[in-house]
């Protein structure tokens, strides 16, 4: 019984032995956390990495333009990558979208815009109809 025993632990440790030899390792490939980070600062925790880096960009109001989004092709912070690998950096692009403004009085525009950073400027425009207007008059 003794003899199974010991038998059955030199098997389990010999198991876990292989096992442990063949996990890979990836050292310092491991995808580092790039939360808040802008394109040149990626640009300079990566250098040294031994990836093929390819920059994206991406509409995403809840970053401030050129802030790190995500990596590409479903990789997340802690996921190891093979050297030689493309790696996709998507960073925010921020484009100022137009409310709807028909019908808005000056004030209610000046609302509209006052959260963004653009300067609005209001000019009275007269148009004239092209065609000459013909008034008669009844004597």
């Amino acid at each position: 019984m003794l003899k199974r025993a010991l038998a059955m632990v030199g098997f389990l440790m010999a198991i876990i032995f292989i096992s442990g030899c063949t996990t890979e390792t990836t050292g310092g490939n491991l995808l580092p956390d790039l939360t808040g980070k802008t394109q040149t600062e990626v640009e300079t925790i990566l250098e040294n990495y031994p990836y093929s880096l390819v920059i994206k960009t991406e509409e995403n109001l809840s970053y401030p333009t050129g802030t790190f989004i995500r990596y590409g092709n479903d990789l997340d912070q802690g996921d190891s990558l093979a050297p030689g690998s493309v790696l996709q950096i998507y960073f925010a692009l921020n484009r100022l979208r137009l409310p709807d403004l028909a019908n808005k009085t000056e004030a209610q525009i000046q609302t509209l815009f006052e959260a963004e950073d653009v300067t609005l400027i209001f000019e009275e425009v007269v148009r004239y109809l092209s065609a000459p207007i013909i008034f008669l008059k009844r004597n």
